[in-house]
């Protein structure tokens, strides 16, 4: 079921399709989308944003999700473009999280992951890895969902019934 599963989440494009499908993966999970991606808005990084307890340690976080097509390459890590993985997570860092986040939400430790329905590239790993090191404090963690990781989310989380409707 895994290899079925992970052939249609390659096949997905961005925009109305993967951002349409994390957010199910989210409620499976029990937590709560607030925002859905939305095109012509600036969302300063943020093409989704939820609430609730992170499966992995138990604890409640406002998760900030920037979404991506295919793999993470070089140039899709910094590549000069408004829509490269380096500057959504910037974005999300230095203006989504104290303009916009909401009060209610303000305290919470927050969780921003950048999801793809591809792989990230070795030559751009470091990258990711050195980008984590310098802005991970007590209250702001990174992860990456590449296809393999939104495969076992769908599989963990019987995301299937979705998938058939």
């Amino acid at each position: 079921m895994k290899l079925v599963i992970k052939e249609y989440i390659s096949t997905l494009k961005e925009s109305g399709e993967l951002d349409a499908l994390i957010p199910d993966i989210l409620l499976n999970m029990g937590i709560k989308p607030l925002s859905k991606a939305q095109r012509g808005v600036r969302q300063y990084g943020v093409d989704i944003s939820a609430v609730g307890i992170d499966p992995e340690d138990g604890k409640k976080k406002l998760f900030l999700i920037t979404v991506k097509e295919g793999d993470i390459t070089r140039n899709d890590w910094k590549g000069g473009s408004l829509q490269d993985v380096r500057t959504s997570l910037d974005e999300i860092k230095d203006v989504a999280i104290p303009l916009l986040t909401d009060p209610s939400h303000q305290k919470l430790p927050k969780k921003i992951i950048v999801s793809t329905n591809g792989e990230m590239h070795q030559n751009v790993e470091n990258n990711w890895k050195g980008y984590k090191k310098s802005n991970e404090t007590s209250k702001i963690e990174y992860d990456f969902w590449g296809i393999d990781k939104l495969t076992l989310l769908i599989d963990e989380w019987n995301c299937y019934k979705k998938m058939d409707s």
